[in-house]
């Protein structure tokens, strides 16, 4: 259908005819991805595209949070996600038995990286932490609200006892690590939180903060589809761990293994036990927020 000039939009259970500008038979062959944005999607999708030429992989950048109450609502079966719990230190699957309670689901690791500031070339105004976002003069540019990274930011900002309204630029918001960091290339803000990835694409410094984990969630239903079965050997594949370690930034020695199924299964369990994140520096507050580098403030 082709929606009127004078309408902006329906509402959300609203039943509408819908034109297809493609074959069925080309949509039906494609893996439709809804979440967190990564490096790593590209990837999959250039070796998707590589491999089985009539296939794709879409994805679309709309933050861990927004996808996962996507999958709440029915509309999507696979998202990406990288959302670290406050209180157990723990990545994805406190979400899942908050939000998901009665959906039938399957995380797969894809890969751990590394989140930090990115910052120009020589870290002209020596940005060391997030302590340093308040610093006068120091423009940020933030991640979408909803998004993995925005959260860990906030996180990261309770923890250190940081009022957000302190930062300049805290509402400016980008919806990928890559639109943020080119900001910062282009000398738009001064900072952002990124991963390391895109610090190497762009040659801008990094200042490593933490460690995540970045996952796939998939409805139980989806992960017996033949798709499925077909992206998880690629997540598995030598070539993509060898792809992601050219990037920099990311370790895929646990990609591609089942991670925790809902409702839980022993049989499933990739690993023992959920992985806690590893605290590599002492603990600034009784949160005992994961930080990498130690900050001088």
């Amino acid at each position: 259908m082709t929606i009127p000039e004078n309408v902006e939009g329906y509402d959300e259970a609203t039943a509408l005819p819908a034109v297809l500008l493609r074959p069925e038979d080309e949509l039906r062959h494609r893996l439709n991805i809804v979440g967190s944005h990564d490096l790593s999607l590209d990837v999959l999708r250039d070796m998707v595209k590589t491999r089985f030429p009539a296939m794709d992989l879409v994805s679309a950048h709309v933050g861990s949070m927004s996808g996962i109450v996507a999958m709440q609502k029915g509309i999507v079966d696979l998202v990406t996600t990288h959302i670290l719990d406050e209180q157990e230190l723990v990545y994805n699957i406190p979400a899942i038995k908050k939000y998901l309670a009665d959906k039938a689901v399957l995380l797969v690791h894809i890969t751990k990286r590394i989140q930090g500031l990115v910052v120009a070339k020589g870290n002209p105004h020596g940005i060391m932490g997030v302590g340093d976002l308040t610093r006068q003069g120091v423009r940020f540019v933030n991640r979408q609200f909803g998004s993995g990274t925005r959260i860990l930011l906030d996180m990261l900002l309770k923890d250190r006892g940081i009022d957000p309204r302190s930062i300049r630029g805290y509402d400016r918001e980008e919806p990928t690590h890559t639109a943020a960091a080119l900001l910062v290339k282009e000398g738009i803000a001064d900072v952002s939180l990124a991963i390391h990835a895109v610090s190497r694409s762009f040659s801008l410094d990094f200042i490593p903060l933490i460690e995540e984990e970045y996952d796939l969630l998939a409805t139980k239903e989806f992960s017996e589809d033949p798709r499925f079965a077909l992206l998880l050997d690629l997540v598995a594949s030598s070539e993509f761990a060898s792809r992601l370690s050219e990037l920099g930034g990311y370790d895929t020695k646990e990609s591609g293994k089942i991670k925790f199924s809902w409702p839980a299964s022993p049989q499933s369990q990739g690993f023992s036990a959920p992985p806690r994140v590893n605290l590599v520096e002492p603990p600034r507050s009784q949160k005992r927020l994961p930080l990498i580098n130690k900050e001088g403030t």
